[in-house]
Parts: C-alpha cells; sequence; structure tokens
C-alpha cells in the first residue's frame, strides 16, 4: 500500500475541496494551507520531474476552469481549527 507524504496528503485535500467547490458551482475560492511548499507549488508550478508534478497540474486543470482561486499560506497555529476538525474526520 502506497504511504502519503505529508505534502501528498495536503495536495491531495487542496484537490478534493476545489473539485468539490467546483462541483457546488463556487467560482471564487481562497485556499488556505499552512504547508507552505504546497502553497509554493500550486502558486508557481513545478518542474516535470517534482514527485507530486501529476497532482499540481491536476489542481491546476479545476482552477483554470474560469475559476478564480487565491492560494494563502497560513501559519499552523493559526490554522488549528482546521487541522482539529481534519483529525477528528480522520478518527
Amino acid at each position: 500500500m502506497h504511504q502519503l507524504s505529508v505534502i501528498e496528503a495536503e495536495l491531495w485535500g487542496i484537490y478534493y475541496g476545489l473539485k468539490l467547490a467546483w462541483e457546488r458551482g463556487f467560482h471564487k475560492i481562497k485556499v488556505y494551507s499552512d504547508s507552505l511548499v504546497a502553497i509554493k507549488l500550486l502558486k508557481y508550478g513545478c518542474p516535470l520531474t517534482h514527485p507530486h508534478c501529476t497532482l499540481v497540474e491536476n489542481v491546476h486543470q479545476i482552477h483554470l476552469n474560469e475559476r478564480s482561486v487565491d492560494w494563502i499560506h497560513v501559519f499552523r497555529e493559526a490554522n488549528q481549527v482546521v487541522d482539529r476538525l481534519a483529525k477528528h474526520g480522520l478518527s
């Protein structure tokens, strides 16, 4: 079984969150993440040799469909409520 890295899990969470927002008709979306690496990958892209390049491109395909997405880095301490909800959802 494939074990996800922290960055890969973050990118998958963003992917499914954007997909859900798109399916529900939202057009202006703000993505907050405490992963600076994920935000940089999504803002600036990554080389084709990057292990998560395909996933980053999949995220871009969702938001390029005439959607406005802001990528915002927040510190983990400011994101504690979301972290708690995510941990609760996993249990």
